[in-house]
């Protein structure tokens, strides 16, 4: 597979009921969905979040899950981790309540 065109780096913290919402806007781009990484970094989430961004890893090659080490608070250190891990050359950050237009990431590659 060609490598990314844009990492999208997702934090989150007991974030599940919005989850997959902020996913659909992703996944609705009318940028090329395969062109997409997308990168979810928990910070030890105390609700079922881990779980909603497990079952989106398991169903879609470009969903990647990372957790933040034990101790580590706030929303910088999860943003890092992600940008690490980014293998695209460009990024965007979200939150995981967040909701992107359909042409956002088209809009923003070009």
């Amino acid at each position: 597979m060609l490598p990314y065109k844009v990492s999208i780096l997702i934090s989150s913290y007991n974030y599940a009921h919005t989850i997959e919402d902020t996913f659909e806007t992703i996944k609705n781009q009318t940028f090329n969905f395969e062109d997409i990484e997308i990168i979810f970094v928990d910070d030890h989430s105390e609700d079922n979040s881990i779980e909603v961004i497990g079952r989106l890893a398991d169903e879609f090659d470009n969903v990647k899950l990372y957790q933040v080490p034990e101790g580590q608070k706030g929303v910088s250190y999860p943003r890092n981790i992600g940008i690490e891990k980014a293998t695209a050359d460009y990024i965007v950050i979200l939150d995981a309540d967040d909701r992107l237009d359909s042409r956002f990431i088209e809009k923003t590659y070009k």
